[in-house]
């Protein structure tokens, strides 16, 4: 879950996700409480998912929270 300013601004996840070659990747904006985030879902080896993990966290806009 990634919440903050993440609609309309670029913000791609799944270019992360194809860097480091992750088959099974999903990523929707939804609205939580009138909210903005993005729902991320990923399935790899537990060591890609976490380094795709610090990679958003890295890549992630500047008011964002993953």
């Amino acid at each position: 879950m990634i919440t903050g300013k993440v609609h309309d601004i670029g913000y791609r996840s799944f270019k992360l996700a194809k860097s480091l070659l992750i088959g099974r990747f999903d990523a929707r904006n939804v609205l939580i409480n009138g909210k903005q985030a993005i729902v991320v879902l990923v399935e790899c080896e537990n060591d890609v998912v976490d380094r795709f993990v610090e990679l958003v966290k890295v890549e992630r806009p500047e008011n964002a929270v993953v």
